[in-house]
């Protein structure tokens, strides 16, 4: 099947804007949650770079290898299979490369792993998904990489992101704010902001979401709804790090938050000394069924005597995943279903512990680093966590809230003097 016999649908104004990307070395498409950035990008690069151009190379990334797999590997692989091109392809799972009849490829790489980023060449096109987990670094050595022999136009450099925290992206607060156009490195960039209203595949159930933030927080609203850059206040947790390694624990189990339109959401929980507590992402994935979510945690090794605690909202999905094998359980909630002391009873647990959560979890780490109490137009804080991008906690919450409280001994040091009286005294 020849690309001239594809029709595919696109958003409009993110998708126009791309196919003049060629104008300028660095284009910067940010915006607010669901805007079809990285859904246009994606359909954009597949279709008119590694399928049209003979011989090109293109280099996605985000800041882990475990996060590019399972986001922009899959939505790559969706376009390709929407356009019956994907049997056509020669797929590397292992290393993580796609290449076309024309010998075109994309590679996937993790900008945690630099070895791997030296080796990279024959790049044309470069895409930073999520730029906000990276450092500018990162993208110079991205933009030295992209250098290779171009004979169809000018090599391109791609970031796609939500303005979040302009104090730590500070550097990428300062590129959106030349839009429409201006100059980074010297070079022509070109900047688009993007909104929901964007985006005219969005989803009923997600619209109604994103256009409640209005209501729900301000904060949230400027970010997530309004695309505009905002600090959270109010962050939830802010005793948190980050670890390279889990070590030995005494307790673990998993979370996990169902979903569909929304990620379904699989942490591991691990707990030390009653006083660590260490999470790891297993799976943060859209569109899953029941079944799919099943096959996907065989292939992550979930064992089948391992303690999964997911959400009790969902008691039909958790039968079909006990019948599978699994030890999964609803998750014990006070009240009812979305009941409030429920939800704070969890995070105050959760509070209990320094929190460790290893480096690849990226969408935990984004979440974590947002979440926050809700607060009123008049920034009256409320006793709530706001209800968005929150799947990843909410898994942690499950588990971590559904743990028996330990038994408490207060053990007192009886004094000699009255020791010696207790013992006349019998």
């Amino acid at each position: 099947m020849g690309i001239e016999t594809l029709r595919v649908r696109a958003a409009g104004k993110p998708y126009r804007w791309l196919h003049d990307s060629h104008q300028g070395r660095f284009n910067i498409l940010y915006g607010g949650a669901s805007s079809a950035k990285s859904w246009s990008l994606g359909l954009y690069l597949v279709s008119e770079k590694f399928w049209k151009l003979p011989g090109v190379g293109l280099l996605i990334c985000r800041k882990t290898k475990p996060a590019v797999r399972t986001s922009c590997w899959r939505l790559v692989e969706h376009w390709l299979s929407e356009m019956g091109l994907w049997s056509q392809c020669q797929v590397n799972r292992t290393n993580l490369t796609i290449t076309s009849p024309s010998k075109s490829f994309i590679q996937f790489v993790g900008l945690d792993d630099t070895e791997k980023l030296k080796s990279v060449e024959g790049i044309n096109y470069v895409w930073v998904e999520e730029a906000t987990e990276i450092h500018e670094r990162d993208l110079w050595q991205l933009h030295i990489r992209c250098r290779a022999h171009n004979p169809h136009e000018q090599n391109t450099v791609f970031l796609t992101f939500n303005p979040v925290d302009p104090i730590r992206n500070e550097w990428l607060k300062k590129l959106t704010q030349m839009a429409p156009k201006g100059t980074y490195l010297k070079r022509p960039a070109r900047v688009l902001m993007v909104t929901y209203r964007d985006n005219p595949f969005l989803a009923a159930e997600e619209r109604a979401t994103i256009e409640g933030l209005a209501d729900s927080d301000d904060e949230y609203d400027k970010i997530y709804r309004q695309g505009k850059w905002a600090t959270p206040s109010g962050v939830i947790y802010d005793n948190w790090d980050l670890v390279e390694d889990i070590p030995p624990v005494d307790d673990y189990g998993y979370g996990l938050d169902f979903g569909y339109v929304n990620p379904s959401s699989l942490i591991w929980c691990g707990i030390k000394d009653e006083t660590d507590l260490y999470l790891r992402e297993m799976l943060y994935e859209t569109h899953l069924h029941n079944q799919d979510l099943i096959d996907r945690m065989g292939q992550l090794g979930v064992g089948k005597e391992d303690v999964i605690i997911a959400d009790s909202a969902e008691p039909a999905y958790i039968d079909e995943i006990a019948e599978a094998g699994f030890n999964v359980h609803p998750c014990i909630k006070s009240g009812g279903q979305g009941d409030k002391s429920f939800v704070r009873t969890g995070i105050n647990r959760i509070k209990r512990y320094r929190i460790h959560i290893h480096q690849d979890s990226t969408n935990l780490q984004a979440e974590i680093g947002s979440y926050k109490w809700r607060h009123t137009k008049d920034d009256d804080l409320l006793d709530e966590p706001v209800k968005f991008r929150d799947h990843a906690l909410d898994a942690v919450r499950y588990y971590v809230g559904s743990r028996p409280e330990s038994s408490e001994t207060t053990i007192i040091q009886v004094p000699d003097w009255l020791q010696a009286e207790l013992n006349n005294a019998m």
